[in-house]
């Protein structure tokens, strides 16, 4: 082989953060899957409608059951999705669009901005036949004129209406932490005595679980996780705290004035908090706390607009910063850069992470990127694995399923192949021709060109069995610039998988 010859094929270096400089990286890698069969590149399975039915963009949760639960962000709805991929609309929140939810202590617990509420969705709640009727569900938590609704499997008693908002009083003459009365407005409930107050009569059946729609309030709720046996949300430049008891406190940590608290990732023991002060505003903190002290650990500031989410890689937490898709790494006591996807821009937005099979995977807009190596001695490597048919609002895994709420329903990893599309760098060699050496399929393979900053130009492919490529037939122009794109287009079960690009 000539010396000016050039190969691509180390796929497991992922994607290029410097765009068209040559290297061993790769302008494009969508709906390609580099680590399965190390040293290949091949089509990824495509992400594909299951269900339109959450018709809104959510954030989401999942029970010991594996049950998902989506939170809309748009409106007060949460639908369930069971293990069979069955959907339903369980519950709709009074109090307006989530800003996160988390499942906690046999409750889904939900949050919009300013309110704080829960879904009960293990075990069930008690409703006595009696005048009043005598709720009971175990360290309840609740106070005097919350709001609740309550659903059943089977028949509520007569006096009491599926749906219907019902206000708590947890009476002195009863087991205040277990029981409560039911009153039909919150002034009723506030007063005491029997105005207003609920009776119940005939017979019921069935499982009842109840909705809390306002259990506590707070600043500016965010992203929430299970730390310590207790749950812990962000609550403006507060963190707060619910305990095994259902116990709520606004305020565990109180964060610097201008910091917003965004999202939330446990190292150990420990905490890691990521903040916002504003989009005008190119710094912000990370701090590290031991969710006892009344102060942090570690802090370290970060010349980004805002840290965005946490992404698990291996034991390596990173944090995707700022508008401009940097990802920086926690080394223990700071942040240090960490490498870019280029090309993309990045908000605020949490349950953009999920590690899926072991591989990291983000999500930004319609794409759903691996941050993965197979093995210790390869580096870490952007990839896009995966496209959605819309705008990504949070991913779910729920065990092999990977699902992706995009705003007109949710998308599920299929069983069909998606084609895939490999953008090589620039080259600044003089270039006569590209061959691709192939593994298998060699007919799902296509090339186009491009030369000296063109657009790109659609080749007639031909197959070289003996040689094992796929090539054209020549006749490139010669020019200062070259640059190849190349198509893995399955057929069924015929998957494309492709060793390597050669310029000539």
């Amino acid at each position: 082989m000539p010396n000016n010859d050039i190969q691509f094929g180390k796929w497991w270096n992922g994607l290029s953060a410097l765009g068209k400089m040559q290297q061993d990286k790769f302008v494009t890698l969508d709906n390609c899957d580099i680590h399965s069969e190390v040293g290949l590149v091949m089509p990824q399975l495509a992400m594909t409608s299951e269900s339109t039915t959450p018709n809104e963009a959510c954030l989401n949760a999942i029970d010991p059951s594996g049950n998902i639960f989506f939170c809309s962000t748009a409106s007060g709805k949460i639908w369930k999705r069971t293990t069979a991929g069955a959907y339903s609309l369980v519950a709709t929140n009074s109090n307006g669009a989530h800003t996160g939810c988390r499942y906690f202590n046999g409750f889904l617990w939900y949050w919009t901005s300013t309110k704080l509420g829960y879904y009960q969705i293990s075990g069930s709640v008690t409703l006595s036949i009696a005048s009043p009727c005598v709720v009971t569900l175990a360290s309840h938590g609740l106070v005097t004129g919350q709001a609740v609704t309550f659903s059943t499997t089977g028949a509520l008693p007569t006096g009491i209406t599926a749906g219907t908002t019902y206000y708590v009083r947890p009476d002195t003459s009863l087991t205040e932490v277990n029981e409560f009365w039911l009153y039909d407005t919150e002034a009723h409930a506030t007063t005491g005595g029997s105005t207003g107050r609920i009776d119940t009569s005939g017979s019921q059946s069935g499982t009842h679980t109840m909705f809390v729609h306002s259990f506590a309030t707070g600043t500016d709720f965010r992203e929430g996780i299970e730390a310590n046996n207790t749950l812990i949300i962000a609550n403006g430049r507060y963190i707060a705290r619910i305990d095994a008891t259902n116990t709520f406190s606004a305020n565990e940590l109180t964060l610097p004035a201008q910091y917003k608290a965004t999202c939330l990732k446990n190292i150990g023991d420990d905490v890691l908090i990521g903040t916002y002060v504003s989009t005008d505003v190119a710094y912000c903190r990370v701090f590290l706390w031991d969710t006892v002290s009344t102060s942090w650990t570690f802090e370290d500031e970060v010349f980004e607009i805002g840290i965005n989410c946490f992404v698990q890689l291996d034991n390596i937490i990173v944090a995707q910063c700022g508008t401009s898709g940097r990802f920086y790494y926690w080394t223990g006591r700071q942040m240090s850069y960490f490498g870019k996807i280029r090309g993309i821009t990045t908000a605020l937005g949490e349950q953009k992470s999920v590690v899926y099979n072991g591989r990291p995977l983000f999500a930004n807009a319609t794409k759903i990127y691996s941050i993965h190596r197979e093995d210790s001695a390869l580096p870490f490597a952007f990839c896009g694995e995966y496209t959605c048919t819309g705008t990504i609002q949070s991913l779910a895994v729920q065990g092999q399923t990977l699902l992706a709420s995009v705003g007109t329903g949710v998308d599920k990893k299929g069983t069909a192949y998606a084609t895939a599309i490999i953008e090589t760098p620039e080259s600044q060699n003089k270039i006569a021709d590209i061959r691709i050496g192939y593994d298998i399929y060699p007919e799902g393979v296509g090339i186009e060109t491009k030369m000296n900053g063109g657009s790109y130009v659609a080749q007639t492919e031909i197959i070289d069995i003996n040689e094992r490529e796929v090539y054209f037939d020549g006749g490139l122009e010669y020019g200062v610039i070259a640059q190849a794109k190349i198509t893995l287009t399955p057929s069924g079960s015929n998957i494309p998988k492709v060793k390597l690009i050669k310029f000539l």
